[in-house]
């Protein structure tokens, strides 16, 4: 957790962040400290060196130590959750958030607007989904989106390709999974990972073991060895974003490469047919890198 808030702050000091983050989460109806830390910083008047919040300034005062957001009474900050238990988020609620991010800070240095349950966008006709997609096309200066989901499939493509993904064992509340180094075919798998390290560049084609159909005979040790991949990639991967200032494009290739990797997967031991899906995989990166 803390490689990650630093990572944040530092990268906000920097001027690295989008203007919408989607944070991957265990539990999209609450905001976990981090996130609500991160808020108060986004709207201080006078960040410390840090990037952090500096605690004394009148937005700071006026945001309070506490972590409830839901009763916050900062006039920079909108904190929105779906209109109703059975249904998602409506027309009218993206509507006020357009108008009230359409006029000044009255107080912070950005104006913040914190979304929880952000696949619930896209529940029924999806009509929010689109009024808020135009939301982010036109975003309006000093002004961010903070976004919370647990279920990250239910959000629209095009919404996820708008957004910088944030994930982390530490939001999931998981560790990170423990990977043997000496894991049996993992060496044939390090072309793929060391260039999904260096930000998934286009064009670039390397041989996996997966490509040889005979990889997949015994396909319980071939889904082990892609998982493993898939841990190894991610812990190298996670906050590399952030330490080395990989390009916002690099990361979001990195991250629709994760998103294609865990969907084959799923596909792989849901539906067996190990050779298709991976060529399913490839081709897909491959044409929309």
């Amino acid at each position: 957790m803390r490689e990650l808030s630093e990572g944040l702050h530092r990268a906000l000091r920097e001027d690295r962040l989008g203007h919408a983050l989607l944070f991957a989460v265990s539990d999209g109806a609450r905001v976990p400290a981090l996130v609500a830390d991160f808020a108060r910083a986004l709207m201080c008047l006078a960040r410390d060196g840090q990037g952090r919040a500096c605690g004394r300034c009148e937005s700071c005062e006026v945001f309070g130590e506490g972590r409830e957001l839901e009763n916050l009474a900062h006039p920079d900050f909108l904190f929105l959750r779906a209109a109703s238990d059975v249904g998602g988020y409506s027309v009218d609620q993206i509507r006020a958030l357009s108008e009230r991010f359409a006029l000044g800070r009255a107080l912070g240095q950005e104006r913040v607007a914190c979304l929880l349950e952000a696949d619930r966008l896209s529940v029924g006709a999806g009509a929010a989904g689109h009024a808020f997609l135009k939301l982010l096309e036109e975003p309006r200066p000093n002004s961010r989106f903070l976004l919370l989901s647990s279920r990250l499939e239910g959000l629209s493509a095009t919404l996820r390709s708008r957004v910088q993904i944030l994930r982390s064992p530490a939001l999931l509340d998981a560790a990170p999974v423990a990977v043997d180094s000496e894991d049996s075919g993992q060496a044939e798998w390090l072309p793929l990972e060391e260039w999904i390290c260096r930000g998934a560049p286009p064009g670039e084609n390397c041989r996996t073991p997966g490509d040889d159909e005979a990889y997949w005979k015994e396909r319980g040790q071939a889904v082990t060895e892609l998982k493993s991949l898939v841990a190894r990639a991610w812990q190298k991967s996670r906050g590399q974003a952030f330490r080395e200032s990989l390009p916002l494009d690099a990361q979001r290739r990195v991250l629709f490469v994760f998103e294609r990797l865990e969907s084959c997967l799923r596909s792989i031991e849901g539906y067996g047919n190990g050779p298709l899906q991976w060529l399913a995989f490839r081709s897909d990166v491959r044409l929309k890198l």
